[in-house]
């Protein structure tokens, strides 16, 4: 089994599909997603990013959660999530920065869980 697996797409949030912003990836049995640059509206005029919390800086949003289930079709992408911890910052650079640590904190958790 590989380490790390990358999606390229969102891992959680119904509007997914507005978020411009996404990076998910699945490390042992966990899927740490991350989504930002919300646009509920799309590029309508006079209407920027909307925040994904409840705090206006609250621009990007990383959770972790623990796999659940995988999806039926034969795919093999995680469907069934516990949500586990969840981050919200308020620049890209945050978000990618504690997307990538939190990739490292769970692959040495796993690690460490196998060597067990």
């Amino acid at each position: 089994m590989k380490e790390l697996i990358w999606y390229g797409n969102g891992g959680h949030f119904c509007g997914l599909h507005d978020c411009q912003f996404h990076l998910c990836t699945e490390v042992g049995g966990y899927l740490i997603s991350t989504i930002g640059e919300y646009y509920p509206d799309g590029y309508k005029k006079g209407r920027g990013m909307q925040p994904l919390g409840l705090g206006a800086e609250d621009l990007y949003e990383t959770m972790v959660f623990k796999i659940s289930s995988r999806c039926g079709c034969g795919c093999n992408l995680p469907s069934g999530y516990e949500n586990i911890e969840t981050f919200r910052y308020a620049t890209p650079k945050e978000a990618n920065e504690k997307h990538r640590e939190l990739c490292e904190i769970y692959r040495r958790m796993r690690k460490k869980n196998v060597q067990s």
